[in-house]
């Protein structure tokens, strides 16, 4: 007897013998929406097929066939339906092998009632699964497939007949479910809900037990952005964080200093976690913060001692985030001294300080800290790029020309503008891009800061061309971004191109010193999107801030 067997048969010990197969099915139910989201929508069933593909499961049962004495044929039937669609399905497989083997196993599919959704289902590893097709829209929009499995189904109850034609039937009911899918069209994606801190109802005694949810309190929390004038009159901004920390797990409180040049982020737009100048020697304290997404990271190491010796560790680590909201004051007054040595008092914009008020939030025990996005979750980069890229956007254009005849004519065109991304919505701040007007395409390069070094590009760009035609008569870009949004650990990278003759400019000319200068302007115009591309990648983004689902 099968192990199965054993189970089918423990089970139906505790029924009365007195259910029949009828009564049973009249037990099957079509419980109504379980969208829970109103009417479904074109907008609704994109959103959701993108975000969390998968199939409701109802009134599921299993017949087997003598599965007592190791027989595998049988029956599977269940409603589903699809959560995006709100389509339902009745799917029902009668006396087929319910434990194929072989390497054409999982090549075997049993049609459902309406097309292009499918089902398998193994008796050996007790699992089914779904495959499915869909559309958001009759005739327009994209074509979704996804495919999941669902593991173990809870055997609710089972029934022997030992007098069914086809010798001893077990009729199994198994609990409602639902099924998860991995998208592989149009993207190839597993789509990821938000994994959330688990937030006690009640907090534990024990520090030990405390830890594995660790909780921190926030409080007398300064943020300052000072700005200063250096040589040749260029800026410099420095920034400061300092607040207290208090540990809910040991209770013991911490003091954080941070300074840091370039507003906590990497020229790859990464926000990196820093040390703590704390006010105890013994305290591994270090922070993260995305100034622009409003959000403080905290990651510590602390210990415990009401443990249970040499069973329960009194080492602990966590990490965690909490939103920023962050009150300003007006710039200070800043003293600047000019060249000739006069002072003078202004206000410098960038001179400020905010505070945000005393908050307590939740994060991970080290060991289950999940890999997060870093690109918005709540405007998706992902959906958005699929669904919305049509044209860019380009702001505030002007294209400055210098000329210098002699000795030897030469010529240096350079573009300020900035460049929008309706499908991301991401800005791209192009300012200083150095043109070549040849018709030929060329990476983008922005023009060197004042002390020779190289301008990097915005972060949220991957890749990066341009191509201007003669005269500047028309523009193109091919453009790559990533997007991690639905699946942090299988990042799609995008790649669009986009081209258009532009408009006539307004353009002004004057002599120089060397030579002639002109500035050609435009007002705000779009340009439209020729082709659009996309590919999963298989390691998770090393760009941008970490975005906790925000």
């Amino acid at each position: 007897m099968t192990s199965l067997g054993l189970l089918l048969l423990g089970l139906s010990a505790f029924l009365s013998t007195a259910w029949s197969s009828s009564i049973i099915d009249n037990r099957q139910y079509y419980p109504g929406d379980p969208s829970e989201g109103g009417p479904v929508t074109p907008q609704s069933c994109t959103e959701t097929s993108f975000t969390s593909p998968r199939w409701g499961i109802y009134s599921p049962t299993l017949v087997t066939v003598n599965g007592s004495s190791g027989g595998s044929q049988g029956d599977i039937r269940f409603l589903t339906v699809n959560i995006a669609t709100n389509v339902s399905a009745a799917c029902i497989a009668r006396n087929i092998n319910l434990d194929p083997k072989g390497p054409d196993a999982l090549n075997i599919w049993h049609d459902c009632d309406i097309p292009n959704l499918k089902f398998q289902f193994n008796l050996t590893s007790f699992d089914m699964r779904l495959r499915g097709t869909w559309l958001c829209e009759n005739t327009t929009g994209f074509t979704f497939t996804a495919q999941g499995v669902w593991e173990q189904p809870l055997i609710q109850g089972c029934l022997d007949d030992w007098q069914a034609p086809r010798g001893q039937e077990t009729l199994c009911i198994m609990g409602n479910s639902q099924v998860w899918g991995s998208l592989t069209t149009p993207v190839q994606i597993q789509p990821q809900l938000p994994i959330r801190p688990y937030t006690p109802s009640e907090l534990p005694e024990r520090c030990v037990d405390r830890s594995w949810d660790p909780q921190w309190l926030v409080e007398s929390l300064v943020y300052r952005n000072y700005s200063s004038i250096s040589g040749g009159n260029s800026t410099k901004e420095t920034q400061e964080l300092t607040f207290e920390l208090t540990n809910i797990s040991n209770e013991k409180k911490s003091h954080c200093l941070v300074t840091s040049l370039g507003n906590f982020t990497s020229a790859d737009g990464s926000t990196p976690w820093v040390p703590c100048q704390t006010s105890g020697p013994d305290e591994k304290l270090s922070v993260m913060l995305a100034v622009q997404s409003g959000i403080l990271g905290v990651r510590q190491d602390w210990n415990c001692l009401d443990g249970i010796e040499g069973i329960e560790p009194n080492h602990y680590s966590g990490t965690g985030f909490m939103p920023l909201s962050f009150t300003c004051g007006p710039p200070t007054n800043q003293t600047i001294r000019s060249l000739r040595g006069r002072v003078s008092r202004s206000k410098t914009p960038n001179t400020f300080r905010c505070t945000t008020p005393a908050t307590n939030f939740t994060g991970y025990e080290a060991s289950q800290l999940p890999v997060m996005p870093h690109t918005l979750y709540t405007r998706s980069c992902t959906v958005g790029s699929v669904t919305n890229t049509s044209s860019l956007i380009v702001r505030g254009y002007e294209i400055r020309t210098e000329t210098i005849p002699r000795p030897s004519k030469s010529k240096t065109v350079s573009g300020t503008f900035d460049l929008y991304n309706p499908g991301s919505g991401d800005t791209y701040r192009l300012h200083g891009l150095q043109i070549q007007d040849d018709g030929a395409w060329h990476e983008c390069k922005l023009a060197p800061t004042e002390s020779g070094e190289q301008q990097p590009l915005p972060w949220q760009l991957y890749h990066c061309e341009y191509r201007f035609g003669p005269g500047l008569r028309d523009i193109a870009f091919k453009l790559k971004w990533e997007c991690d949004d639905r699946d942090p650990l299988h990042p799609v990278l995008f790649a669009a191109t986009a081209n258009s003759k532009l408009p006539a400019q307004d353009c002004s000319e004057w002599r120089t010193l060397q030579g002639f200068s002109s500035s050609c302007r435009l007002p705000e115009f779009s340009i439209p999107v020729e082709s659009l591309s996309w590919s999963s990648l298989s390691s998770p983004m090393e760009r941008g801030p970490t975005l906790p689902w925000v």
